[in-house]
């Protein structure tokens, strides 16, 4: 009976350190009742309950940074909670926030049901980033997943079912081979927890190529949601085919929390065979650094653009984490807040323009002064992803550029320079498809042949929050040690 008070007092003491989790998972049970309420009352109940759950999670992830010291272990080490995973958590959390406030304007029915599985997938994302059990780490990749599926379809028309079975038939496979992955791990290190010692040990000392072959089945499932070359299929049809605030947030929230969990994982993964995984990314990142800029440059679509430039971004991502090294965790997180806004910038003039029929990136010739505010902070958003300045995107790359050539100068290595060269052309190259929209916008002549429809009131107004977006591009570019100093605060110990 001693013992299991002690466990009950242990998990009783473990729930206060989960609270953004609960109120998540408390915010999701709410809205279920929402369906309930009558459709003028529900509405606004549940968009305010979404909101408060999100800011409560953001004020609890702020408060336990500001008291952070060393990483805690909750539920007898199934759950680790540290400054890493809580910074992955926060941009998640602001990034599904934005989320929200861009498809407020759009999503006019069955609100409950979309903000039940935007929460859902949010709550998978704190889940994986504190996730130190493997079936947990599944599980909450399940519960980013197949939400996400069935956000592909939301519209429920044909272009969107088409998309979400695609992203479906892939996802399923992958989760197939990630948890035959698992079940292999499990067999070499008789372990699900990869925090512990035992693990640690049993990598140290297994040496033969199943232990590869099993983490490379398991990293599929992560480069799955990073939207990683070759496991990128998937995205330019889903892109393209569901409902844009969808993929907003999709081409974002996932991104970010898998990219943590990849990190965490190949950490724990490194010892004997850090090289090997070191290598393995860095083929990886510059495999998608090349698939996702040459496809983009032949893209009409604005859409299927973003696409492969998400997948050229998730190379500079795999690039940041390369050498698994956690004090330049500073840095991983600049370049994923400065993709958010980026890519939001962008997806807010998409979602905009489309209901004035303007889908490819010819039919913004001569919009320019029509849509003067909306193209001008997508702009910024595109000159922060492609590098430049006067935005912070330039901070980011050159900041991984430079955490590159440090990598290669304390272990010289020609994949490393190869890497740091490629990078550098990728970054040029993009420039000549991110130009693409403002260049028809501002510099061609308006195409008489695209009607466009009269837009409602709500999608005439003045877009503040794309501004806003974008003049914190500018600022983090100008004050960078706004943001980094504040980073450079944290213990990123995981153990």
């Amino acid at each position: 009976m001693t013992g299991l008070a002690e466990k009950i007092q242990l998990s009783e003491l473990s729930l206060s350190f989960i609270l953004p989790e609960i109120i998540l998972a408390i915010g999701i049970v709410l809205l279920v009742f929402t369906i309930l309420f009558k459709p003028s009352t529900r509405k606004p109940l549940a968009w305010t309950i979404s909101f408060l759950a999100i800011l409560l999670s953001i004020f609890l992830i702020l408060s336990k940074l500001s008291s952070y010291s060393n990483p805690i272990y909750l539920f007898h080490g199934q759950l680790v909670q540290h400054a890493p995973a809580l910074l992955f958590i926060l941009v998640c959390d602001v990034a599904m926030l934005i989320g929200l406030l861009i498809s407020l304007p759009y999503i006019q029915k069955d609100e409950n049901v979309f903000l039940i599985v935007l929460l859902s997938i949010l709550l998978g994302c704190h889940l994986l980033c504190l996730s130190a059990n493997w079936l947990i780490f599944f599980i909450s990749l399940e519960l980013i997943a197949i939400p996400g599926y069935l956000l592909a379809a939301f519209k429920k028309e044909k272009k969107n079912f088409e998309a979400s079975i695609k992203y479906f038939v892939f996802g399923s496979f992958i989760s197939a081979l990630m948890l035959y992955g698992i079940s292999w791990l499990y067999g070499i290190t008789g372990t699900f927890n990869f925090y512990n010692a035992a693990f640690n040990e049993q990598i140290q000392l297994n040496q033969h190529a199943m232990l590869f072959i099993a983490v490379c089945l398991l990293l599929g499932g992560l480069l799955f949601k990073i939207n990683v070359a070759p496991a990128h299929a998937w995205s330019p049809d889903v892109y393209e085919g569901a409902p844009a605030p969808v993929v907003a947030i999709l081409s974002v929230v996932p991104k970010i929390a898998a990219t943590g969990a990849l990190l965490f994982v190949c950490f724990h993964l490194q010892t004997r065979y850090g090289v090997r995984w070191s290598v393995l990314i860095a083929y990886l990142s510059l495999f998608t650094l090349l698939v996702g800029n040459l496809s983009a440059l032949r893209q009409k679509n604005a859409r299927r653009m973003m696409a492969y430039s998400s997948i050229a971004q998730s190379g500079f991502l795999l690039m940041a984490i390369l050498n698994f090294d956690l004090q330049n965790l500073p840095v991983v997180i600049f370049y994923s807040i400065v993709f958010v806004f980026g890519n939001y910038c962008v997806f807010l003039l998409i979602l905009h323009t489309e209901k004035n029929g303007i889908e490819k990136i010819e039919d913004y010739a001569g919009k320019g002064k029509k849509y003067f505010w909306w193209i001008f902070s997508a702009s910024v958003g595109l000159i922060a992803l492609a590098g430049l300045p006067p935005t912070a995107g330039f901070t980011g790359k050159f900041l991984i550029f430079t955490q590159l050539w440090e990598q290669y100068q304390v272990r010289p290595s020609a994949l490393w320079l190869n890497l740091l060269i490629v990078g550098i052309i990728n970054t040029a190259l993009a420039l000549f498809y991110y130009i693409k929209i403002p260049y028809f916008a501002f510099l061609k002549e308006e195409n008489t042949a695209v009607q466009t429809e009269t837009t409602s009131k709500k999608l005439r107004n003045f877009p503040v929050l794309a501004l806003v977006l974008a003049l914190l591009l500018i600022s983090l570019f100008l004050f960078p040690s706004m943001l980094m100093g504040w980073l450079n605060n944290f213990n990123f110990a995981l153990r």
